[in-house]
């Protein structure tokens, strides 16, 4: 077996390993943070039990990020894009992404729109600036910037070295599966190949965090203006809104396509070695034993909603 391919096999196995650390750390322990608050005697209002939130969110993958670091033996593999890159391209190039993560969204959301997904998730109330400026930190926020430097700052960097397109698709089927949830996964999986692609594309892991935040942002505009009483105009409002993001969007992706910006650059000749090995390293009883974990969770999820 050539050098690199088990350097690759490796590789995979601590992804694994990392994203059992996650589940691990989010469905086993600091669920319980709530029951430790109560114990202590601490009862938790809207703006406590958000910040809380928060720390929980930001545990659950800053601990599995220190995690892989610590089992990664860093060789000539990249470092996580920490730099800041800039170019004329980038201002098209997020609009573009945005546009098409919003598509993919709207495709998801007709294919599961027989089912309520409402039921099990707790209702978000905003009546103040200071309940939407939480409302921001908790959701969008804290979620783009923990998200990503777990998907793309870890895995997809790590990745990278055996292969741009191999590295994108991967690290995007781990970010999905992480969501846990049937109805998002489409939409989910196509924001991970986009914020992969320029990830991949730009090296740095800022403009792929501004995406995912941009995105989580109108999602929270959006349940601002349809739980506000004003449901008529909210609803034109979040039309336009809507209209522009996918107008702006997809001429900027015209112009970088007459461009030739939107383009995958071939991968070095050495990967083509152990090509059809890839999926089947990745695909390691580790990684396995996560999937199935998250996929019985959907299940159970999704048999909720159906049958509540």
């Amino acid at each position: 077996m050539l050098i690199r391919e088990k350097e690759y096999r490796s590789l995979c196995l601590k992804i694994g390993f990392t994203l059992l650390v996650q589940f691990v750390i989010d469905y086993f322990f600091l669920w319980k943070a709530y029951d430790v608050a109560a114990l202590f005697g601490f009862r938790l209002n809207y703006v406590g039990e958000t910040i809380l939130n928060s720390l929980i969110y930001m545990i659950c993958f800053m601990l599995p990020v220190l995690f892989f670091r610590l089992i990664s033996v860093r060789r000539r593999h990249p470092g996580m894009g920490l730099s800041v890159k800039t170019g004329k391209d980038l201002f098209l190039l997020i609009p573009a992404a945005v546009a098409l993560i919003v598509s993919a969204a709207y495709l998801n959301g007709l294919l599961f729109s027989f089912a309520d997904f409402s039921k099990v998730y707790v209702d978000t109330y905003i009546d103040s600036p200071a309940s939407l400026l939480l409302e921001f930190i908790a959701t969008a926020a804290v979620p783009a910037v923990c998200e990503e430097f777990l998907f793309r700052g870890c895995i997809e960097s790590e990745l990278m070295p055996y292969g741009k397109q191999n590295a994108i698709f991967f690290s995007a089927l781990a970010f999905a599966v992480m969501h846990g949830n049937f109805a998002q996964f489409l939409y989910t999986f196509c924001a991970g190949l986009v914020i992969g692609y320029v990830y991949a594309e730009t090296g740095s892991i800022w403009p792929g965090m501004l995406i995912h935040l941009f995105n989580n942002l109108f999602s929270v505009a959006e349940t601002v203006l349809l739980s506000n009483s004003s449901a008529y105009f909210n609803e034109l409002l979040l039309t336009l809104l809507e209209t522009v993001i996918l107008a702006a969007g997809a001429l900027c992706l015209v112009i970088l396509i007459l461009r030739k910006k939107i383009v995958f650059s071939k991968d070095i000749k050495e990967n083509e070695l152990f090509v059809h090995s890839r999926a089947f390293y990745f695909f390691n009883p580790a990684t396995i034993c996560y999937i199935c974990l998250k996929v019985l969770y959907a299940g159970f999820i999704f048999y909720i909603v159906l049958t509540d």
